[in-house]
């Protein structure tokens, strides 16, 4: 061996000693930390308070971090898998012992990952008894296998469920139209078909509630139920959206086999005459707290008659025009609103706004929806016109006064652009109790300003103590706030002139919405945004300010 040779022999083994002393070093200084004085249980409810599986980050820090993970059971029963990793989850599994397991699986199908895939179904469906949650999101053919898996196994103390059917073309999720766009059979081709004439594939990407009996929380997008169950009365949530084809007689059924249900929301999810049978009875659902239905006109109808909800019911119905419109079911509707609930406390707020119209279709979706206490909800869509809303809301609010209006206090009016001789007749008829209404909210836009014409025109605004505009950050046409404000300043005259003896309306808040959140780089959007800016100034509104008792400007930074 030469001398060179010799001497590196000699440096590799100090070299060795150094890192072994460094490491005895290391070990006895972290020994002193307060962090390694600090008992296992107050570290096993810190590495408890992470989500998912314990990571490496955790589980490499030091041997004792290790052996502690490793040997705390609870740590792996809450399972999170994004991706298909068998021997994750069997490790997992594993190491969670008899526990009580709590499963998500996000995993988009991804070719040549079929066999990892059936091998975690496997294992899922293997310790079916001791799984109490469980969520799946998955591409069209992960859910179809893993509801093929489930179907023939019981889990016994499954209380939530929750599937999406994911499309990974689309972002990983549907678009919430009602439309499956990936399913291989159309609606149009299955709806002239009885159940029994249906592929088995059709049947076996069901959710079989049967095999579920301690169920209490149901969520389904774009995943069909089989509702034949016969009860399952430990169920107090179900949200089905875009489950379709559910018949609505099917539909129904199942609703008088879950009688203690808390909350129920349907989008999109029947279809009227699909199995060619009509609902039967009426389902009691006494214990019912909210009811949502976003559905085509005539199955909101059908749906409303054939159950039964407690007058305390908070209600929200969506009208999907796309899926149908029809004035005689829409009328049924507002009749069904209009009575169902003349016991029911008052509310104190009336809230009528806009709804963005679909990112797809630009739909005229109506709203309405009512609280026991609190507030009334009246919503449209921005893609309706004028004369459309006013229409809409005219009927509404009609079907809704009095018993639910009769007390409202707050009036609340973002965008709702009704016509001015709506609202003075709304408000002189006492439809909306004005000579009640404390306080107002509208925007500073064409909306805002026809309902302060309005009001002035009924000249009823006996109880009115304040009225608020808000000026949002994204403004329509420039010359909108100084009409709106203008606007604002004939009804303080007429609120004079009606009060008499120099009274003013006792308070007036303006309120500005300022986006800071970056500076403008393009020359000509600065500019624009310093025009709007001019024209929603505090200078505008300069005819009100004498004529209020307070006036209030403020500017809100978002």
């Amino acid at each position: 061996m030469s001398t060179t040779s010799k001497r590196i022999a000699v440096i590799d083994d100090e070299l060795r000693q150094l890192h072994a002393r460094i490491a005895v070093l290391t070990a006895e200084r972290n020994t002193l930390t307060a962090l390694h004085r600090m008992p296992n249980e107050i570290l096993a409810r810190i590495f408890a308070l992470l989500p998912g599986l314990p990571s490496d980050g955790v589980m490499h820090v030091c041997r004792r971090w290790h052996l502690l993970c490793v040997g705390l059971a609870e740590l792996w029963a809450d399972i999170r898998l994004e991706s298909w990793t068998p021997g994750r989850f069997a490790q997992a599994l594993k190491r969670s012992g008899s526990r009580l397991l709590h499963v998500e699986i996000a995993c988009v199908d991804v070719p040549g990952a079929l066999n990892a895939a059936q091998a975690v179904m496997s294992m899922l469906v293997t310790h079916a008894a001791r799984v109490e949650s469980l969520t799946a999101v998955l591409g069209s053919d992960g859910m179809q296998k893993l509801l093929t898996a489930m179907r023939p196994v019981s889990f016994p103390v499954l209380k939530s469920l929750s599937m999406e059917k994911s499309h990974p073309r689309l972002g990983g999720r549907y678009y919430d139209d009602g439309f499956d766009v990936d399913d291989n059979s159309s609606l149009d081709d299955m709806s002239d078909y009885s159940d029994d004439d249906l592929s088995l594939s059709y049947h076996t990407r069901r959710v079989v509630l049967s095999q579920l009996p301690a169920l209490e929380v149901l969520v389904l997008r774009h995943v069909r139920v089989d509702a034949n169950v016969s009860v399952l009365s430990s169920l107090m949530r179900m949200h089905l959206a875009n489950a379709t084809p559910l018949p609505v007689a099917d539909l129904i059924t199942l609703l008088h086999a879950t009688p203690n249900l808390r909350a129920l929301a349907l989008e999109n999810t029947t279809r009227i005459g699909f199995s060619g049978r009509d609902p039967t009875g009426i389902a009691p659902l006494p214990h019912l707290q909210t009811l949502s239905i976003r559905q085509a006109d005539e199955e909101v109808s059908t749906i409303l008659a054939h159950i039964d909800v407690p007058a305390s019911a908070a209600v929200l119905i969506r009208r999907n025009a796309l899926l149908g419109i029809s004035d005689q079911h829409f009328t049924n509707t507002l009749t069904w609103l209009g009575t169902r609930t003349r016991n029911t406390p008052h509310a104190d707020t009336l809230r009528l706004y806009s709804d963005p119209p679909s990112v797809r279709y630009g739909l005229d979706n109506k709203f309405v929806e009512t609280r026991a206490a609190g507030s009334v909800v009246v919503s449209l869509s921005s893609a309706e016109g004028s004369t459309e809303s006013s229409k809409i809301a005219n009927a509404v609010l009609r079907a809704l006064a009095p018993p639910h209006l009769a007390s409202i206090t707050r009036l609340e009016c973002t965008g709702v652009e009704l016509s001015a001789s709506l609202w003075k007749g709304l408000l002189a008829q006492q439809i909306i109790p004005s000579n009640t209404i404390q306080h107002i909210t509208i925007n500073a836009d064409m909306a805002g300003k026809r309902l302060v014409q309005g009001l002035s025109a009924s000249k009823k605004f006996a109880a009115l103590h304040e009225l608020v505009v808000r000026i949002p950050v994204k403004l329509a046409p420039t010359y909108g706030v100084a009409d709106v404000a203008k606007a604002v300043g004939d009804f303080a005259a007429m609120y004079q002139k009606v009060k008499g003896g120099g009274a003013k309306l006792p308070r007036l808040v303006v309120r500005k919405f300022v986006d800071k959140s970056g500076p403008d780089t393009t020359t000509g959007r600065a500019l624009g945004r310093a025009l709007i800016a001019q024209a929603a100034g505090e200078t505008s509104w300069n005819k009100a300010r004498g004529l209020v008792g307070e006036f209030v400007w403020e500017e809100v930074v978002l």
